[in-house]
């Protein structure tokens, strides 16, 4: 069984990366030739998963011609362009009546995490408290990510500011949540940050869970990260989850 809907949030503007890219998204970034979204689905193959949403915004036209283009294979994929900027909550709210599984995932589209969904959407929904989970991943210097405080039932207490020099486990961008979470919510006027605005919400109320992975953790949203990003998939080319 596989872990049910996925969405990828695809939808950033890539102002960090924009030298590098142009206008290219940066889901659609090179990596060795490929397109890191590729790369992201080609994992999420391997572990099952089967149907996947791409939330667009800035470059949705490029993302539904690669869409049309990307030979048939086992996953069902569709893309949903926002109609105005939403932020990162407001287009998952946009998304949810097309939602198809309770729980869902949630994914960034310009990162990579070595973990296995699926439980994720175990530890969800083995909780009797939790409404979302996310993957927990720990360095050694988060000052680029900021850090979670997580107490010793797994649950999500709060959010800290990047701080240099500092280690921790940080919000690796892969999430599970119970589709109760955005049932309520109409599509907003103004964009929503699921990281700034929402998660900080259910972490108040102790409906936020956290599951500390120890895969790799690869991102593409600096001008850094996106240079090195190519040796890094090299290296972990025949690597598979272990968490």
């Amino acid at each position: 069984m596989g872990p049910g809907h996925i969405l990828i949030l695809a939808g950033g503007k890539g102002t960090r990366i924009k030298a590098a890219l142009g206008d290219t998204p940066k889901a659609l970034a090179p990596i060795n030739g490929t397109p890191f979204l590729e790369i992201l689905l080609a994992g999420l193959a391997r572990q099952g998963a089967r149907r996947i949403t791409l939330l667009a915004g800035v470059g949705a036209a490029q993302l539904e011609a690669y869409l049309v283009k990307r030979p048939a294979d086992e996953l069902k994929m569709d893309l949903i362009n926002e109609p105005r900027p939403l932020g990162t909550g407001g287009a998952i709210i946009n998304a949810f009546p097309r939602i198809e599984s309770d729980p869902f995932l949630v994914l960034n589209g310009d990162t990579w995490l070595e973990v296995q969904l699926t439980k994720l959407v175990k530890s969800l929904s083995a909780s009797p408290c939790w409404r979302g989970i996310l993957a927990a991943v720990r360095v050694d210097d988060a000052s680029r990510f900021g850090t979670l405080n997580i107490d010793p039932q797994g649950a999500v207490t709060g959010f800290n500011e990047k701080q240099s020099n500092r280690s921790g486990y940080i919000n690796g961008g892969a999430y599970g949540f119970k589709k109760a979470l955005f049932a309520n919510r109409r599509g907003p006027k103004e964009p929503v940050s699921l990281e700034y605005d929402l998660l900080p919400q259910w972490a108040a109320k102790a409906w936020l869970g956290a599951v500390p992975v120890k895969g790799r953790f690869l991102d593409i949203g600096t001008p850094e990260s996106l240079a090195q990003a190519g040796e890094q998939f090299r290296r972990l080319k025949t690597r598979r989850p272990d968490q």
